[in-house]
């Protein structure tokens, strides 16, 4: 039996215009996706509660320098790169995505447990800090590796068992969802986590981690009864083998622009270290960001089903290069430096989430049949090692320089300019309603039986 029939009873899908912008949220909240709306409810809530928007404060609460919680939260950008092994994953499994996902997201997505249980240790009277810096590089690193394989396979799963529409209605709002849930729990924490802290001390982080945790494992459960991808095949490609037309200058654009992304510091480092913000100000600032990201999404699902995406990813490039010049606006001595960072971070986030969706529109337009997860995989881990490049750059200069404004400006500066560089190289369509191509489930071959 072919994977398709195991998807849910298609209803009518609603074009993404404003107008059925509503009906079709309430369609997606009906029963023939309960699966999928819970699977982006729960990677919101592991997303928020154990990510880097608790670490990077909880770092910078116990002392670690802007240098050194950099490094550490790179980690996450360093981990995607083991995309680069899932085909050979995939081909060890004998094709059996549904097998790889699980095990990458058990070991990803839980992470949470283990990092609570650390904090309490290492927020105790007889414990230290470096149990806690340690738990932080392992979770940090367990969101790169693990949860970056979950998530970039996930898409490759709705591909193998959804109909292209369909996926295109789905997806992006499993992610627009996950945004949205993170943004209102990082709103909650915010609001409770600076009294928490003056009763508790480092261990008030405990709880929200602990939650995240229990999160992971609800997702597991939604993963599971997802409809079976059956085996996927991937192809093996020689060294020699040519790249798809206009491959090599997307992924050079691409790869540039995450140097950029990695040079760009963390909201959160900046606003603390140098506009002496408190971290429930640096986790609202994360919820705020993750806000932006879920409007920035729904419009960009739209635009991608219609106008071309070489194009949005243009214009999302000059948006993150034009935010990160306007953040030199936000030195200590105006005394709107923070709300001026605030409207850079909305604005970058924005661009950020279009980027994601741009990109990943854009591969699949490039590549077609199996040859798609292995260059997805080359796709993901060179741009995560540029980016973590640019981050480890970064973390280095923020830990050799004297703690201030001038040498978070250079990075704003590095930032934005490589970005604005990257969109003047981009290799774009003639017109903007040259939308991305429709792609076959054909193209991605399974075998009739499921996998054991």
């Amino acid at each position: 039996m072919s994977p398709r029939s195991h998807g849910p009873t298609r209803p009518h899908l609603h074009g993404s215009g404003l107008a059925r912008l509503g009906t079709d949220w309430r369609t997606f909240a009906g029963p023939a996706y309960r699966t999928y709306l819970i699977l982006g409810m729960t990677q919101g809530a592991v997303l928020a509660l154990s990510g880097t928007a608790l670490t990077i404060p909880l770092l910078l609460t116990i002392g670690l320098g802007p240098g050194p919680t950099t490094l550490v939260a790179s980690l996450a950008l360093i981990g995607p790169a083991a995309q680069l092994a899932v085909p050979t994953m995939l081909r060890s499994s004998g094709g059996n995505l549904r097998r790889v996902t699980l095990t990458a997201a058990m070991l990803g997505e839980t992470r949470g447990l283990w990092l609570a249980a650390l904090t309490l240790i290492g927020a105790s009277d007889r414990g230290s800090h470096a149990v806690l810096v340690v738990g932080v590089v392992l979770a940090t690193a367990a969101l790169g590796v693990f949860s970056g394989v979950a998530g970039a396979n996930l898409q490759a799963w709705f591909a193998a068992t959804l109909p292209e529409d369909e996926r295109r209605f789905v997806a992006p709002r499993v992610v627009g969802l996950g945004l949205a849930i993170s943004a209102v729990l990082l709103a909650a924490v915010a609001v409770l986590l600076d009294p928490a802290l003056r009763a508790f001390g480092p261990a008030a982080y405990a709880l929200p981690f602990f939650a995240g945790g229990l999160a992971g494992i609800l997702e597991l459960s939604a993963l599971a009864t997802l409809p079976r991808p059956g085996r996927v095949r991937v192809a093996r490609l020689a060294p020699s083998a040519p790249p798809p037309p206009g491959w090599n200058a997307f992924v050079g654009v691409a790869t540039l622009a995450s140097l950029g992304s990695g040079l760009a510091p963390y909201y959160a480092v900046f606003i603390i270290s140098v506009l002496r913000a408190s971290a429930s100000v640096a986790v609202a600032l994360s919820a705020l960001t993750s806000a932006a990201a879920v409007v920035a999404s729904t419009f960009g699902a739209g635009l991608l089903n219609r106008h071309s995406s070489s194009r949005l990813l243009r214009l999302a490039y000059i948006g993150l290069g034009t935010g990160w010049v306007l953040a030199l606006a936000s030195f200590p001595a105006n005394p709107f430096a923070l709300p001026c960072f605030v409207v850079v971070a909305l604005l970058v986030s924005a661009g950020g989430a279009i980027v994601q969706m741009a990109s990943n529109e854009r591969l699949f337009r490039l590549v077609s049949g199996p040859t798609v997860f292995t260059q997805q995989g080359r796709f993901v881990g060179v741009t995560a090692a540029a980016t973590a490049a640019g981050q480890v750059a970064g973390a280095a200069l923020l830990a050799v320089a004297p703690v201030g404004y001038p040498v978070f400006a250079a990075l704003f500066l590095a930032s934005g300019g490589v970005r604005l560089v990257a969109a003047a190289r981009l290799p774009v369509a003639d017109s903007w309603s040259n939308a991305t191509r429709l792609v076959s489930l054909d193209e991605f071959g399974w075998h009739d039986e499921p996998p054991r």
